[in-house]
């Protein structure tokens, strides 16, 4: 089990990565590739939080710029930054 998950409170940790949705430091879910893996002690776009040694961390790959932005997460992390992307995505009108 990863420090974050030890020490976070989860509604804190989605309020803050709906902060950062919302001020566009952190994108709604649009992944083109999804990579998976284990930390190298790089930082965590959702939480600052640094991913280390035998963390699970999420690469996302987004094409919308080039080269390609690469954000690195935490796996609880990465979960609920799906999910919050999930329900931005449901509440946008249709057209």
């Amino acid at each position: 089990m990863s420090a974050l998950s030890e020490t976070t409170d989860p509604f804190a940790l989605r309020e803050l990565i709906a902060q950062r949705i919302n001020s566009g430091l952190l994108p709604i879910a649009a992944a083109d590739k999804i990579f998976g893996g284990y930390g190298q002690d790089q930082f965590c776009a959702c939480c600052d939080s640094r991913i280390r040694e035998g963390d699970v961390l999420y690469e996302i790959e987004l094409a919308v710029q080039q080269p390609p932005l690469i954000l690195s997460m935490h796996r609880e992390c990465f979960n609920l930054w799906m999910e919050e992307s999930e329900s931005r995505q449901s509440a946008r009108p249709n057209g």
